[in-house]
């Protein structure tokens, strides 16, 4: 009998960590990144569950982000997805590759309105980077799919092992 009570009491229990959270947002929200005038940079990463050059750049970008942590850089990844697929496929998508960076869900399907704000250069395709720091004056933005190479020219940031070495002295 405690053994059916205790099985009863752990059917209750959640059975897997909580979720991610996922904000569904609308453009002005990054705008407000694109314009923040503090010394944060942010690499803003617009990209979707069923893009399939997406998902494959998505090790590199969150790899970069966890050695970037202590430079003052934030890495958003600022979904496409439907947001009738927020509950179903986003959420889930996050959930099972732990991403623990920032995630959004832009609910803004008026595309030409917002796109040119994000650059003048992109052509709608997805994956797409922006990357920008207004204090620095860096704004760098590409489309189509980074590597850690990639990323790292992007941004200016070299890699720590690159940055620890000494030159050799002769």
């Amino acid at each position: 009998m405690r053994v059916c009570c205790l099985l009863l009491a752990l059917s209750w229990l959640p059975s897997q960590a909580p979720a991610q959270q996922v904000a569904v947002v609308k453009f002005p929200y990054v705008q407000s990144m694109i314009d923040a005038s503090h010394d944060t940079t942010y690499v803003i990463n617009f990209w979707a569950t069923w893009c399939k050059p997406c998902v494959r750049e998505l090790p590199e970008f969150l790899a970069f982000e966890n050695e970037t942590r202590d430079r003052n850089v934030k890495l958003v990844l600022v979904s496409l997805d439907f947001l009738d697929q927020l509950q179903t496929t986003l959420i889930p998508f996050v959930t099972k590759r732990k991403i623990r960076s920032r995630v959004v869900l832009l609910d803004d399907i008026d595309y030409n309105a917002w796109i040119d704000s994000v650059s003048p250069e992109w052509g709608g395709g997805i994956p797409a980077t922006l990357v920008v720091n207004r204090k620095r004056n860096l704004y760098a933005f590409h489309e189509g799919e980074l590597d850690a190479a990639g990323l790292r020219q992007l941004t200016g940031i070299k890699s720590r092992t690159i940055e620890k070495q000494e030159p050799s002295s002769n």
